[in-house]
């Protein structure tokens, strides 16, 4: 499983998920071990505003959605989680 995958395992706020997608992809480091939770390694604005990477990641998580491989919550949009019926295509 994918890092992304696993870290959308659950339900989770879009945000966090943007931030996560961007250290998937190695734009961002992953939490320091001593970190408190969901600290986005300082840069919470990178999700709060318009800038290139936090758009990139919102554009790039509606594309997951297409593909399938992303789902959104039925009663609230903004959690999302990696869809346990999607199939990778290499499988």
């Amino acid at each position: 499983m994918s890092y992304l995958a696993e870290q959308l395992s659950d339900w989770t706020d879009i945000d966090v998920a943007a931030w996560y997608l961007a250290i998937s992809l190695g734009l961002m480091q992953p939490p320091r071990p001593d970190a408190q939770a969901f600290d986005f390694g300082g840069r919470k604005d990178l999700f709060w505003t318009r800038n290139p990477i936090g758009d990139l990641m919102f554009r790039l998580l509606d594309d997951l959605h297409d593909l399938g491989a992303v789902e959104a919550h039925p009663e609230d949009d903004h959690l999302l989680r990696w869809s346990p019926a999607y199939k990778s295509p290499d499988l």
